[in-house]
């Protein structure tokens, strides 16, 4: 386990190997993830852009656990293009779906804990994401979906069998952290820091608070199935909810 700060002692990454128990992993985040085994299928395209390009994900003849694919899932967040007045947040479609809710319902507990590491990772910020969720529930149209929400973060990325080419996040802030949550059968993972020279063992049930905004960050490969849960918070989001932002831990 370690942290990783800049040299005016922002934290920018905490890093936290096989934090999950083997029951979270398996009893719920890769059992709930089997409800999502057909939008993984769909979303898993050609050409796209690289978070669904076919190349990306394992062979699906070579997973017997894990459809790849991924899902992007969320209680309220903005259409592509529409995150400005008169527009509102909407509740994402997969969530709508059956497959979307199934996956709720068994995602509840773990949803909770990651909510949890927040809150000890970076207080003001956990603080700050409850005050969002508080308001958007009173929205008529988001209530029912705040409801049955069992985080703070605005959405999550459910990725199955995927490697990860390096990026960053824009979605956000740079003070927010991504939490990345890794689990699966697999070995041989490592999440890339190149920016600053870090290459961080990933087995299985770790845990990444990351500054995704600040630092470029890959997983190139691995052996085996693995399944990744990337919880994050839109910026869109906050500012519609009028929540001030907090700032680096």
């Amino acid at each position: 386990p370690c942290i990783i700060h800049d040299i005016h002692g922002k934290i920018m990454a905490w890093h936290l190997p096989r934090a999950l128990s083997p029951r979270t992993q398996q009893g719920d985040m890769m059992h709930a993830a089997a409800n999502l085994s057909a939008v993984f299928f769909r979303n898993v395209k050609a050409g796209k852009a690289w978070r669904d390009e076919r190349s990306a994900f394992k062979d699906a003849s070579t997973c017997r656990m894990l459809t790849p694919g991924l899902a992007n899932i969320s209680p309220a967040w903005f259409q592509q293009g529409h995150a400005t007045p008169p527009n509102m947040p909407q509740v994402g479609a997969v969530l709508k779906t059956p497959a979307g809710q199934a996956w709720l319902y068994k995602a509840a507990e773990s949803n909770a804990i990651l909510s949890a590491v927040l809150s000890v990772v970076h207080p003001p910020l956990y603080r700050g994401a409850r005050e969002v969720m508080l308001r958007l529930r009173e929205q008529p149209d988001l209530a029912e979906a705040i409801d049955n929400w069992h985080s703070v973060f605005t959405g999550v990325a459910v990725i199955s069998n995927r490697s990860t080419c390096l990026h960053r996040d824009t979605g956000g802030r740079f003070a927010w952290y991504d939490l990345l949550a890794s689990c699966g059968p697999y070995h041989g993972a490592k999440l890339c820091l190149p920016a600053i020279g870090i290459e961080l063992e990933y087995p299985p049930g770790t845990i990444d608070a990351v500054s995704g905004m600040s630092l470029a960050h890959s997983v190139p490969g691995f052996d085996g199935e693995r399944l990744c849960h990337a919880f994050f918070m839109k910026d869109s989001v906050h500012h519609f909810a009028r929540v001030e932002a907090p700032g680096w831990m």
